[in-house]
């Protein structure tokens, strides 16, 4: 019995981490829907439209396995975006972080082994969510802090110092 305790608690532990599977595991997964695998291969480019709002929504699966190819592909997304899809995104971006900040910031913690990837990855957010901050509060320091402040709220501890980094980078937008 005591060597069972330690494994389902290390099970049960990482049931919520968003560690990226190898990519042919989401796109071959049934529970993937075509859109997004059509979207990630590059068959159609992400607009304001319902193909795309439903690639953005998935970051709100509650599919701890899938989750992460949802950030994946709402990442390819915010440097291409523009106009009236970069309202819906940043927002959907910020509401996300806000939210649930460990679900970002494990994803962006378990990038951090390829570096080059990992910096894309957080200035990608950073300017995602910079670009919420400056359409809806004229990216003041108050509106800042307040999103930092709503996120640590919620981040795990383990998760905070990575969390304010990640702030940082969205201040240095906004200056």
């Amino acid at each position: 019995m005591k060597a069972l305790f330690p494994l389902s608690f290390l099970s049960f532990f990482q049931a919520g981490a968003q560690v990226l599977a190898p990519v042919d595991t989401y796109l071959s997964d049934n529970r993937v829907p075509a859109v997004a695998k059509a979207y990630y291969q590059g068959t159609f480019r992400a607009e304001d439209d319902d193909r795309t709002f439903s690639i953005i929504k998935g970051l709100q699966s509650p599919d701890n396995e899938l989750r992460p190819f949802y950030i994946v592909l709402v990442s390819k997304m915010i440097p291409e975006s523009d106009g009236a899809l970069s309202e819906v995104l940043f927002a959907a971006c910020r509401t996300f972080v806000e939210t649930t900040p460990d679900y970002l910031i494990d994803f962006l913690k378990s990038q951090k082994a390829d570096s080059a990837r990992y910096k894309n990855l957080v200035d990608q957010w950073s300017r995602a969510i910079a670009g919420e901050l400056a359409i809806n509060c004229d990216g003041t320091a108050d509106c800042v802090n307040q999103s930092l402040t709503t996120s640590l709220r919620r981040a795990s501890p383990a998760n905070r110092k990575v969390l304010e980094q990640l702030y940082a980078h969205v201040r240095s937008y906004l200056n």
